[in-house]
Formats: structure tokens, C-alpha cells, sequence
């Protein structure tokens, strides 16, 4: 079977854009989370790097780019601008922001998550008919890998800190990994932090079961408790290793 190019856009402003996380709805348009330096028609800069959603209709006849951020660094992470479309309707995006979020959300570390479930982006400009926004961070560096809903309405988001994101835990001088549980009113249920003590990096994919059990995976250069750091010889295979890991629906971490 040949596949041909259907359309390709290109857009942009005279500065840099990165574009990099990508959802699709049901009616085939795209949605890019992505960045920029510079301004969209219709806004400015408000500082550094601002966060960018640009709708690409299915056909790729019309793109429309939505632009809002802080007076600081937004999209600040690795990660970018991970986006997903929400089985309720609208747009999950998260960012890291070293910024106070739109809406006044004070900021406690270099960087912090930036969650929002905003309409479908296209009509409105910037976020201010968002459904719900939350910021999440310890007083060190966090970033966020992945945002997901489950088809209760649930958010669920998954990183790294450098801090101490659950209350109760001490900070790492390495990456610890987070995952953290959202209502459908975007009402913080539990947050959950986890690793080795050595730098644990997570995967861009969540796996939520219909009963409410959520699945991450990443790789570490440490041991999860139960296996052990011996070379090739040991549980732990070398430099890297993959892991798995499961929690309940009330955010006990069942096995890893």
C-alpha cells in the first residue's frame, strides 16, 4: 500500500517556536502544545518562552494559534506542553512555568506544573474560559511528563521534582517521580511521590484502568525496594533499567 501526503502547514512568528506534543479529537482536528519567544497575531510576549495551542482543522485548511503564559518562563521543562483531549469534552494542557499561573496561582519553586482544562482552543483567545486550572510544586524543580483523564473526569499527572511535592516526604538531590490525581472540578485528590534515591526519569504514557488502577512506567539508575544494584548480575541490568509501577485508585502504590 503507497501512502501519500495529504497537507502540510507550517506557521510561526519571527522568533522560535517548539512544538512538540500533539492530540487529535474525534472530528480529526490536531491540536500542537508547543512555545514561543515571539507573538501570534493578536498577542504579545509576556515573558520568555509563552505557551502556544494551535488548531489545525482535519483537512489542514485553517490553523489558529492560542498564546498565554506568565511574565516568566512557561513550557520552562523537558517535556514541553503536554496536551490531551479530555473523554468530557475540552483540552487538558500542563506546563511547567517558572512564573505565577494565570490566575493568580502563587508559584513555590524554579519551576512548577501548570495544569488546565480549557474548551477547545480556536474561539477563544487565551485561557480565561478555562473550566478549571491548578498549579502543583515543591520549593525545587518540577516538571511534568504527561497529563491524562480517565472517562470519569479524573486527571492525572505525571513527572519529576527535586523537592518534596508530597507533603510528608523529604527532598531529593536527585529526580523523584510524582504522580498526582485530579477531581473532574480540578480539586487535587492525592498526590503520590516515589524512587530510588537515585535519578528515576518517567515515560510520557499513563495507563488508567475502567476500575480506577493507574499504571506508569520510566527508567532508573537506582533499585526499587526489593531488587538490587549488582551490575549485570543483578535485578538491576545495567546504567538504566525500565520499571513499572501500579497504584490504586486512592493513590497506594500497589507494586513497582
Amino acid at each position: 500500500r503507497v501512502l501519500f501526503r495529504s497537507w502540510t502547514r507550517q506557521f510561526g512568528t519571527a522568533d522560535d517556536e517548539w512544538e512538540w506534543n500533539l492530540a487529535i479529537a474525534a472530528n480529526g482536528s490536531a491540536y500542537v502544545g508547543g512555545y514561543t519567544t515571539g507573538a501570534f497575531p493578536g498577542y504579545n510576549n509576556l515573558g520568555g518562552n509563552d505557551v502556544t495551542v494551535a488548531t489545525v482543522s482535519a483537512n489542514g485548511s485553517t490553523v489558529s494559534v492560542n498564546q498565554f503564559g506568565t511574565a516568566e518562563d512557561d513550557a520552562a521543562g523537558w517535556y514541553g506542553v503536554p496536551i490531551a483531549v479530555a473523554p468530557s469534552g475540552g483540552l487538558l494542557m500542563a506546563t511547567a512555568t517558572d512564573g505565577t499561573t494565570w490566575g493568580a496561582r502563587s508559584n513555590t519553586g524554579p519551576h512548577d506544573i501548570s495544569l488546565s482544562h480549557i474548551p477547545v482552543p480556536g474561539s477563544n483567545k487565551g485561557v480565561t474560559s478555562s473550566q478549571w486550572m491548578a498549579q502543583l510544586g515543591s520549593d525545587a524543580k518540577d516538571e511534568i511528563a504527561v497529563a491524562q483523564s480517565d472517562n470519569k473526569g479524573n486527571t492525572y499527572v505525571y513527572g519529576i521534582t527535586k523537592g518534596a511535592i508530597e507533603p510528608g516526604r523529604t527532598a531529593d538531590s536527585n529526580n523523584d517521580l510524582f504522580l498526582a490525581k485530579y477531581g473532574p472540578s480540578g480539586d487535587l485528590l492525592w498526590v503520590r511521590q516515589f524512587g530510588t534515591g537515585a535519578d528515576d526519569e518517567p515515560s510520557t504514557q499513563i495507563a488508567v484502568r475502567p476500575n480506577g488502577d493507574v499504571y506508569v512506567s520510566g527508567y532508573t539508575f537506582g533499585d526499587f525496594p526489593g531488587y538490587t544494584n549488582a551490575g549485570t548480575g543483578g535485578d538491576h541490568a545495567g546504567s538504566e533499567d525500565v520499571f513499572l509501577a501500579k497504584f490504586t485508585k486512592n493513590g497506594a502504590l500497589a507494586w513497582v
